[in-house]
């Protein structure tokens, strides 16, 4: 009995080191199984806030968003990478940086490419989409996202991805924070009340009204002084806290529905707002004078993981200087996706380097008043505590402006001609991007209006003929119709609002119509009465026979 039990042990001890190998392997190969199956399971959802700007996310302000955060991650050293929303978005959704893209105006596409982030994710078999009807522009068209116009809100949009369990990947933009900064009669402020009570002088009354009442500020309709910016941070804080008290009920339903379980929830903003700091309210696309300082560009990010995640959250410096860039690859690397695209961005959850941040704007955002021919550019790259911008002109003159945020947190003194060295490194490096940035041409836009006078181009159908029209006219129907085929193409040509303040372009529809989605009254009058009228044609394409011109007023 002895011998045998020996012969057992020798046998037990020669094959153990590969018994435990054997186990070793099935224990990697079951934790691969399951980390792929819950990779493969995970959804997303970013969440952008307009125009809300880093500093103002206080425990004042935001009190709600600063609790949850606490469940997450907050990156506090995040830069959006331009002056306007769409060239940020489109960093934001695909990972391209501003000098890549191309996009820096209305009538531009990014170039479509099959190994974006958004595609690669529909390969995967991820719903990608958004819910908002502004989406449709072509400054977001290319990236793999699919619009549902019909979809009311997003915790509607949410409760359908509930009952499906399909994963999915969807933006939602918070569009409330944006200019006019309305007061939400929930949250008056001091502001408010001191305007409502004649406390301020005459002058500074009628610039703090045009804060609240006008959706773009051009730079040459006012100039604001020292004295409004606290003003201004306090008459914004009202649309901010009505947003964190959207954000808590948000932060209930997506608990509730166990869509915190397996959902990646990124919330960041497109960019910040200038709050007469600089003698202006807004940022590129309302004021025309697009720049690149901290208020526009240091914006919030948090990020939210699954709780089988929650050992990534450790591992995240979140002190690092990190960019909308750097979102999508984040994203990627999270869910276990591989990109043949070389994004310049890095997973923020793993990196120990700090990134140097480089941003792109023009001058006038969406609102450029010449797609053709842009006012100026403005580049800025970050490097310890030195920032440098610079702005380059249609006449390809060169302006350098250099800043210490050590030293000089609201960068009012420029220390270029003080440091020639340090311009010339940073302007070493970050020039290669400037020469080599994409350059997209917009779509041709007419100078001039044409009135045919006769039927041969498509003939309206809704609204039938020019006219007046109130929210309350349009009964929930916020589309156009044409007679025409239905499975042809066509084009859209519109100018919205007068004099300096009118937009012209160009959307190309499949369709006898063109549907806007829903919108709220409170959109009605913040967005669409400002920018009326709307004067509009369309034809096929392919055809130079275009309908009859369509002049709409929009009134509250």
């Amino acid at each position: 009995m002895s011998v045998n039990i020996c012969q057992a042990y020798l046998l037990v001890m020669r094959h153990l080191p590969a018994a435990i190998a054997v186990t070793v392997f099935l224990a990697a190969a079951v934790y691969s199984y399951i980390s792929l199956h819950r990779a493969a399971s995970i959804s997303v959802l970013i969440v952008t806030v307009e125009s809300l700007r880093d500093d103002a996310v206080t425990i004042e302000n935001t009190p709600s968003l600063l609790k949850i955060a606490e469940q997450g991650t907050r990156f506090t050293n995040h830069r959006a990478v331009s002056g306007w929303t769409g060239t940020n978005v489109v960093s934001l959704l695909t990972g391209l940086t501003p000098f890549e893209s191309g996009v820096h105006t209305r009538g531009r596409s990014i170039s479509p490419h099959k190994n974006l982030p958004l595609y690669i994710l529909q390969r995967s078999g991820y719903q990608v989409e958004g819910i908002q009807g502004f989406m449709l522009m072509d400054i977001y068209r290319n990236m793999g996202l699919t619009i549902l116009t019909e979809v009311r809100d997003l915790q509607q949009w949410l409760s359908a991805k509930v009952i499906s369990h399909k994963p999915f990947l969807g933006w939602y933009h918070y569009v409330d924070t944006h200019l006019p900064y309305t007061t939400v009669t929930d949250y008056p402020t001091e502001a408010s009340r001191a305007l409502s009570g004649g406390s301020y002088s005459a002058d500074q009354s009628e610039r703090l009204a045009l804060v609240q009442s006008n959706y773009a500020i051009h730079h040459d309709e006012a100039r604001f002084e020292r004295k409004d910016v606290q003003a201004v941070h306090d008459l914004q804080s009202s649309t901010i806290r009505e947003f964190d008290a959207w954000f808590a009920q948000f932060w209930d339903f997506f608990n509730e529905t166990g869509l915190r379980r397996r959902t990646i929830l990124v919330l960041t903003a497109d960019h910040g707002d200038e709050h007469g700091e600089r003698g202006l309210v807004g940022h590129a696309s309302t004021t025309l004078r697009g720049h690149l300082h901290e208020e526009i560009v240091r914006v919030p990010l948090f990020v939210w993981l699954p709780e089988h995640f929650s050992h990534n959250s450790t591992e995240a410096q979140i002190d690092l200087v990190s960019t909308h860039e750097d979102v999508m690859p984040t994203i990627l690397a999270l869910l276990r996706k591989s990109a043949e695209f070389n994004f310049k961005g890095r997973n923020l959850f793993k990196s120990r380097i700090d990134s140097s941040w480089r941003g792109m704007t023009s001058s006038g955002g969406f609102a450029e008043p010449d797609p053709h021919d842009v006012n100026y550019f403005e580049y800025g790259i970050l490097s310890g505590t030195w920032k440098l911008r610079l702005r380059i002109d249609r006449d390809a003159h060169k302006t350098f402006f250099l800043h210490n945020l050590k030293s000089d947190r609201d960068e009012v003194f420029n220390l270029s001609e003080e440091h020639p060295d340090v311009v010339d490194e940073l302007y070493t490096r970050i020039q290669p991007y400037i020469d080599s940035q994409t350059v997209l041409e917009p779509a041709v836009v007419a100078t001039r209006y044409v009135v045919y006078e006769d039927d041969s181009g498509p003939v309206w159908i809704h609204p039938a003929v020019s006219r007046t029209v109130s929210y309350d006219d349009m009964q929930g129907k916020f589309m156009l119709e044409w007679h025409g085929p239905a499975d042809h193409k066509y084009v859209i040509e519109y100018a919205a609002g007068e004099d300096q303040k009118q937009i012209k372009g160009f959307l190309n529809v499949h369709g006898a119509g063109k549907d806007f989605g829903d919108i709220s009254k409170r959109y009605w009058d913040t967005w669409v009465v400002p920018n009326s009228p709307y004067r509009l044609r369309v034809r096929k394409q392919g055809s130079d026979q275009w309908s009859r011109w369509l002049e709409l007023q929009a009134v509250p």
